[in-house]
C-alpha cells in the first residue's frame, strides 16, 4: 500500500512540546506524530 500525505494543523504549544521531544530523543517530529498515533489506535 503506498504512503499517504497528510498535513495537520496544530498549536502551537503541542509543535514545542514535539520539538523538545524530538530533540530528546534524536527523532523526526513526523516520525514521532505518527508512533503516537499508531500508539492510540484500538
Amino acid at each position: 500500500m503506498p504512503n499517504q500525505k497528510l498535513s495537520l494543523e496544530i498549536l502551537e504549544s503541542l509543535y514545542e512540546k514535539l520539538q523538545e521531544l524530538s530533540e530528546l530523543t534524536a527523532k523526526q517530529i513526523e516520525i514521532l506524530i505518527i508512533r503516537i498515533v499508531t500508539m492510540r489506535m484500538p
